[in-house]
């Protein structure tokens, strides 16, 4: 016990290669004592030794067999050792159990993508999004992302746009989110989705010159679709702000001078003040 609470002050103060001798002479006198072998594990894990924090949980489950929690953990570092077949295995048997159920259908479908699963991933991604008891905002936000990188991988843009929009809803203030929803929009051929998405991106990062240049793209391929000037004009405004942003983009720069030509050459003409006509209004 001198050792274990030594090792756990050490961890304590950030001391971790020093904890980690604490626990191994713990271990050392008592080989199979389990508060020695989770602060052994916690020490490994800190230090990203996730090959000796896996040898440490298979000497815990020998001791407590159906602790579930450190299967989980297990599994997770398999995950990081890219034992992805050992992870999909220890993920599948816990989905037998009543615990962490749905960390574990996430974490699953994660290692079912890394072996080219996708179909599988889908089908776990799709019970966590509908799961009685979701996850916290921010983890269903991420379910959700997961979602749609694998529905865009299997071809279907059009169910990967609804998963990023559920993504944006959870997380309003994510740019990354936002950006998702834009280009899986764009691929979906819904530009003004698109164009909407991303300037709620601007809007959370309005010193961005790469969503801004984004966002002039995008309405310059509006205005190509639809032949609407105000898509030019909204396009070059947004250009102008990527390059208050950037000064450095010489080739934008060459851009908005060309189209902000173009503009003024297709500017509807106004009548001079004195020329214009007053309305008629009808006699009685």
């Amino acid at each position: 016990m001198t050792h274990i609470q030594a090792g756990d002050r050490a961890l304590a103060c950030g001391q971790t290669n020093l904890a980690i001798d604490c626990f191994e002479r713990a271990l050392a006198i008592a080989p199979r004592h389990p508060g020695a072998l989770r602060g052994l594990a916690i020490a490994f894990v800190s230090v990203q030794r996730h090959h000796d924090v896996l040898s440490v949980y298979e000497r815990i489950l020998a001791v407590s067999p159906d602790d579930e929690t450190v299967r989980f953990n297990a599994g997770l570092a398999m995950m990081r050792v890219r034992q992805f077949g050992e992870a999909e295995e220890v993920f599948r048997k816990l989905l037998e159990g009543g615990r962490h159920r749905v960390e574990t259908r996430f974490n699953l479908a994660t290692v079912l993508v890394a072996q080219g699963k996708l179909a599988e991933a889908t089908a776990q991604l799709r019970e966590v999004v509908r799961a009685d008891r979701p996850p916290a905002a921010s983890d269903l936000a991420e379910a959700y992302t997961q979602l749609a990188q694998v529905l865009i991988d299997l071809g279907d843009t059009k169910g990967a746009m609804s998963a990023y929009a559920e993504a944006a809803r959870l997380k309003p203030g994510d740019v990354a989110a936002w950006l998702n929803l834009a280009a899986a929009a764009r691929a979906e051929g819904s530009y003004g989705y698109a164009v909407t998405a991303t300037r709620k991106a601007a809007e959370l990062s309005p010193f961005n010159a790469e969503i801004h240049l984004r966002l002039g793209n995008l309405l310059l391929e509006l205005h190509r679709k639809t032949g609407r000037r105000r898509f030019l004009d909204e396009a070059v405004r947004a250009w102008r702000k990527s390059l208050k942003a950037d000064p450095s983009r010489t080739a934008l720069r060459r851009r908005v001078e060309t189209y902000a030509r173009q503009l003024s050459r297709t500017r509807p003409a106004t009548m001079p003040a004195g020329d214009r006509t007053s309305p008629v209004t009808p006699g009685p």
